[in-house]
């Protein structure tokens, strides 16, 4: 139910008025059903990105773990070159004490670091990829190279040491074994370089998928944002949507589509409250019924789009005339009410004047004639010491004033021969 104090005259007339309501049900249906649509698709697009962002952070964190074991074999791998070549520099101090003083016991780690030799290139063998070309190659010479000759000290019975070697070696011996020393060193130099250039690589390869799984984290998670807004927002949008088309048939049901204003069935409802209002305020509460004289030769003449323009434009003419807090209704066809307070017989008089003049010097349609379309206004009040309020009653009064004021020749005013009175009230005991 509407208050009294909602301004409703001003209400803007026409068909332009209703906006939205020009969409027809199907229409406004169909458009939410693609609000629907499209909420659902960005919803399912962000749970498909939400599945493959977890398969692609998996691959991802794969070729990690992939590169950070690549990165440990590689590192062994260098650490078992440098053991080799800390061996070979033991061997190589040992002999070189040898030669300089004769004593076989300095050939101590030269014995040590040849029986780990073997077993330490095996152990780097086994390390090398089977892809890298430059390394197995290196290997193969490591394997290749031909061990020491068992030569015994001059005037002994050359006694053998543990691990193979005598206890007295030649000059040329020790030669060719500070070659094959400095062969060995020159190819696990190598492969120490290669291994290192190896986890060079892989650690930059690496760092690469890091960055890369990082951008494509950020991605992922705009991509998966974007969904969800546009998921909320088609949403929103529909939601809104529905509550337009609802208030779009709420207003459609208490205003008239035409004019846009308030039909019969918004008068009654804020009528009763203005005349509840009315009384207790003490102020007077008035209906002032209008027929338009002229309105169906127009119709008949020009047609129905003319006859709905002569509507409009009488809309806004009686509208011109009125205050903010009066009520202007059309009841159908031609017929107009409206329902005013706070104004004197007089008053009401007045209004009717005004409105009548209005009318004669004004043109509804252009090819038409100054005062073409004319009123003829029923004008009925409501007694304050009414006790049952009746605005059907009032609003029959006014009908009934209109009429004689159109035996009386139409474009006049009538007013109502009587007020209503309250009904008669039993007498105290």
């Amino acid at each position: 139910m509407m208050k009294t104090s909602t301004p409703i005259a001003h209400a803007r007339p026409g068909k332009a008025d209703s906006g939205d309501s020009a969409e027809s049900g199907a229409a406004w249906k169909r458009k939410h059903a693609r609000f629907e649509a499209f909420s659902l698709s960005a919803l399912v697009f962000s749970a498909l990105l939400a599945v493959i962002g977890c398969i692609t952070f998996g691959l991802q964190a794969n070729r990690i773990l992939d590169g950070h074991e690549a990165h440990r074999k590689a590192a062994e791998a260098t650490a078992t070159a440098l053991k080799i070549l800390s061996s070979i520099q033991h061997m190589e101090a040992g002999q070189q004490s040898f030669m300089l003083t004769g004593d076989s016991s300095f050939m101590a780690p030269f014995q040590q670091g040849g029986l780990e030799l073997g077993k330490t290139i095996a152990v780097l063998a086994r390390m090398v990829p089977d892809d890298d070309a430059a390394a197995q190659a290196l290997i193969a010479k490591l394997r290749m190279l031909p061990r020491s000759r068992d030569v015994a000290p001059a005037g002994s019975a050359a006694p053998v040491m543990p691990g193979g070697l005598p206890s007295a070696i030649s000059t040329q011996e020790l030669a060719e074994n500070s070659a094959r020393l400095h062969t060995l060193q020159n190819i696990v130099q190598s492969l120490n370089a290669g291994f290192r250039q190896r986890q060079l690589a892989q650690d930059k390869a690496t760092e690469q998928v890091v960055r890369e799984a990082k951008w494509l984290f950020v991605l992922w998670v705009l991509s998966i944002a974007s969904g969800f807004c546009l998921a909320f927002w088609y949403g929103a949008e529909g939601r809104r949507l529905l509550r337009r088309e609802a208030q779009r048939l709420a207003r459609d049901a208490s205003h008239d589509q035409l004019t846009g204003l308030p039909n019969r069935r918004f008068l009654g409802e804020w009528s009763r409250d203005a005349m509840a209002d009315s009384l207790r305020r003490r102020e007077p509460l008035a209906a002032l019924f209008i027929d338009l004289d002229g309105f169906s030769n127009i119709n008949n003449t020009l047609g129905h789009d003319a006859g709905d323009e002569a509507l409009i434009w009488a809309s806004q003419a009686i509208q011109s005339q009125l205050r903010g807090t009066d009520c202007l209704a059309r009841l159908g066809g031609d017929e107009f009410v409206i329902v005013t307070r706070g104004l004197s017989l007089a008053q009401l008089e007045g209004l009717a004047q005004r409105l009548l003049k209005t009318f004669a010097a004004g043109r509804p349609i252009a090819q038409l004639p100054l005062g073409a379309l004319g009123l003829s206004i029923g004008i009925a009040q409501l007694s304050l010491d009414a006790a049952n309020p009746d605005f059907e009653r009032l609003l029959a009064d006014a009908d009934q004033a209109m009429y004689e004021a159109k035996r009386a020749g139409k474009r006049c005013y009538r007013i109502a021969g009587r007020l209503l009175t309250p009904a008669p009230q039993p007498m105290a005991a």
